[in-house]
C-alpha cells in the first residue's frame, strides 16, 4: 500500500480523533482568518479611500513639528523682537524654483504654485450666498468704516488647476493668457466670482482698483482700530493696483452640507470673494509694499523692526511664501511620492494629501491593524503549541504503528510524509471552512468596532472649536467631507485572492511546523525504544 492509500485509510479508521483534530482546526483557522481579513478589509478600504480622493498634493510647513524644535532649541527669555531674527527668519524656505524641480518628478501629471496676499477696497462689498448667510461666518463683525479684506490667489499657468478639476467653474470670459502671467505694464487680469461680479456692479472687461494701506510708524496699536485710521490725511501711504476683469467663475456647492458651521462657511465665503491673479502681480504689489514701510519709517529716523518685516517676509529681502500645487497620475503613487520628495524638501516641511479628510477613519482603522496584528501573533503561537500537544497525544497512541514501520524497515522520511499528509488533507478542509467563519465574524466585529469609533471620534471632533487651518483651504480647494456612512460604505471586508493565499501561507506554515515539531523528535529515536 502506498504512502497516500495509508494516510487516508488511517483518516478514516480513526475517525474520532480526526474530527476533534478537524473541529480544533477549525477553531485555530477561524482565530487566524479573521485578523488575517481585518489586515485585507483595511487595505482594500484604504485603497477605496485613495480611489474617491482627488490626485491633488501639496507642500507646506510642519508647524508643530517647528514649533516643538525651537521651544527646545531657542532663547526666548533673550530675545528682543525689535532687533533679534526669530527662528523662522532664518530657516530655509520652499521657492518657486524648487517647486519647479520637484514638478519635473516622476508621478506627477501636473504642477503650479501660488503665492497668497491680501488687498484692500472701501468700495466693494463681499458676497454671500443664500447658503452661507454672513451671520454664519465669522465676517459678521465687520465694522462699516473698515476697508473690506479680499483674499487673492496667485496663478502660474495658462491651464488653471481650479477649472480643471472642477474647484471653480468658468462661467463667462477665459482663462489667463501666457504672455499675462509674465510681468507686464497693461492692466492686471484677474478673474472673479460671478456673485462678487453682481454685488459691485462689476463685469466681463470691467477694471477696478484694489489697495494696500501702509499707517505711519507713530500710529500705536492701541488707536489703530479708531475711527479715522483708514482716512487718507491719517495713513502714510495708500498703494493701488488696477486690475482687468477676463474671466467669471462659480464656486459648485459643496454637497451634503446643509448647515455649514462657522469655519466651513468662511472658508466657502472666502472662495467666493477669492481673486484670481498672476504671482507676479502679487510679488511686486508685496515688494512695493515693503518699500514703503521702510520708508516710512526712514521718515522718522529709524530703522524697519524686525517684526514687521518677519511678519510679512524676511529682514533682508521680501520673499512671498510659495504654496506648490502638484497633480498625481495616480492617487495610489502618493507614499512613492512622499518618499521621493523627502530629500528635498526644506527642513520641517513635510508633503500635504486630501486624505486628511479621512482622518477618522485612518485613526481608528490603525487601532484596527494593531490589534489584527496582535490577534494574529497570538493565534499562531496558540496554533504551534496546541496542535503540537494535540498531535504529540495522537501519536503517542500510534506509536506502535510508527515503530512497527520503522522496525520493517520504512524510511523515515516516507512516515514523516504519511503523517504529513494525514494531517494536511484534515487541516486542508478545516482551514477552508474557517477562512469563511473567521472572515464573516471579522466582518461583522471590525464594521460595528469602526463604526462605534467613527461616532466617538466625530462627536469629539463637533465638540472641539480650535480649527487648524490646512494648505489646502490656502488654495482655495474644498476638503472631502464624508458622513460615517460614507466612510463605512467604503470598508470593503471581502476576500480576495491576497488574503485567501496569505491565510493558506500562514495557517499550512504553522499546521506543518507543528506536525513536523513532535513527528521528528519521535523518529530520532530506535524502533525497540518506540514500541515500548
Amino acid at each position: 500500500m502506498n504512502i497516500f492509500k495509508r494516510a487516508i485509510t488511517s483518516i478514516f479508521k480513526n475517525l474520532g480523533k480526526t474530527i476533534t483534530l478537524l473541529i480544533i482546526i477549525i477553531i485555530l483557522g477561524s482565530m487566524i482568518a479573521g485578523a488575517i481579513s481585518v489586515r485585507g478589509a483595511i487595505d482594500s478600504t484604504t485603497t477605496n479611500l485613495r480611489n474617491r480622493m482627488r490626485p491633488i498634493v501639496s507642500i507646506s510647513k510642519n508647524f508643530a513639528a517647528f514649533q516643538e524644535y525651537t521651544d527646545e532649541n531657542f532663547d526666548w527669555n533673550n530675545f528682543d523682537m525689535m532687533t533679534d531674527l526669530p527662528p523662522h527668519a532664518t530657516m530655509q524656505r520652499l521657492t518657486a524654483p524648487d517647486v519647479r524641480t520637484i514638478g519635473q518628478m516622476e508621478h506627477i501629471a501636473f504642477y503650479d504654485y501660488m503665492i497668497e496676499g491680501h488687498f484692500y477696497s472701501f468700495e466693494f462689498e463681499r458676497y454671500f450666498p443664500e447658503e452661507i448667510p454672513i451671520q454664519n461666518t465669522w465676517f459678521n463683525s465687520e465694522i462699516p468704516y473698515e476697508p473690506k479684506d479680499f483674499l487673492v490667489r496667485g496663478i502660474n499657468s495658462s491651464n488653471m488647476l481650479q477649472i480643471e478639476q472642477n474647484i471653480i467653474t468658468l462661467e463667462e470670459g477665459r482663462q489667463f493668457e501666457d504672455h499675462e502671467l509674465t510681468p507686464n505694464s497693461n492692466d492686471i487680469a484677474v478673474l472673479v466670482s460671478v456673485g462678487f461680479a453682481q454685488v459691485n456692479d462689476l463685469s466681463l472687461d470691467s477694471t477696478f482698483e484694489l489697495h494696500q494701506l501702509i499707517s505711519p510708524p507713530e500710529v500705536g496699536f492701541e488707536v489703530i482700530r479708531a475711527d479715522d485710521w483708514f482716512v487718507d490725511e491719517n495713513l502714510y501711504e495708500r498703494l493701488s493696483m488696477t486690475f482687468r476683469i477676463i474671466g467669471l467663475f462659480d464656486v459648485p456647492i459643496v454637497e451634503n452640507l446643509e448647515s455649514p458651521t462657522v469655519i466651513e462657511a468662511s472658508r466657502m465665503a472666502n472662495n467666493y470673494n477669492a481673486i484670481y491673479m498672476p504671482n507676479w502681480a502679487i510679488e511686486e504689489f508685496n515688494e512695493r509694499w515693503l518699500t514703503s514701510v521702510r520708508s516710512s519709517w526712514a521718515s522718522i529716523g529709524e530703522d524697519v523692526p524686525i517684526f514687521l518685516l518677519t511678519a510679512q517676509g524676511d529682514a533682508v529681502t521680501f520673499n512671498s511664501a510659495v504654496t506648490p500645487i502638484f497633480v498625481l497620475e495616480d492617487p495610489r503613487n502618493l507614499e512613492d511620492f512622499k518618499l521621493a520628495v523627502a530629500p528635498n524638501l526644506p527642513d520641517f516641511y513635510e508633503v500635504n494629501d486630501l486624505f486628511s479628510a479621512f482622518d477618522d477613519i485612518s485613526v481608528s482603522m490603525e487601532t484596527m491593524d494593531d490589534i489584527a496584528n496582535w490577534a494574529l501573533l497570538a493565534s499562531v503561537i496558540a496554533t504551534l503549541l496546541i496542535l503540537s500537544l494535540l498531535i504529540t497525544l495522537f501519536l503517542r497512541d500510534r506509536r506502535h504503528e510508527i515503530g512497527i514501520y520503522m522496525a520493517l524497515g520504512e524510511k523515515n522520511n516516507k512516515i514523516v510524509i504519511q503523517i504529513l499528509c494525514e494531517i494536511m488533507i484534515v487541516s486542508f478542509v478545516a482551514i477552508t471552512i474557517s477562512l469563511f467563519i473567521g472572515n464573516i465574524i471579522s466582518d461583522q466585529l471590525s464594521r460595528s468596532m469602526l463604526e462605534t469609533e467613527l461616532l466617538d471620534r466625530q462627536n469629539e471632533r463637533s465638540n472641539n472649536t480650535w480649527h487648524e487651518h490646512s494648505v489646502f483651504e490656502r488654495l482655495g480647494i474644498p476638503q472631502i467631507e464624508m458622513t460615517t456612512e460614507e466612510m463605512m460604505d467604503a470598508f470593503d471586508a471581502s476576500l480576495i485572492f491576497r488574503t485567501a493565499g496569505l491565510f493558506y501561507l500562514i495557517g499550512g506554515g504553522a499546521i506543518i511546523l507543528s506536525t513536523l515539531i513532535p513527528v521528528l523528535y519521535l523518529l530520532k529515536l530506535e524502533p525497540k525504544e518506540v514500541l515500548l
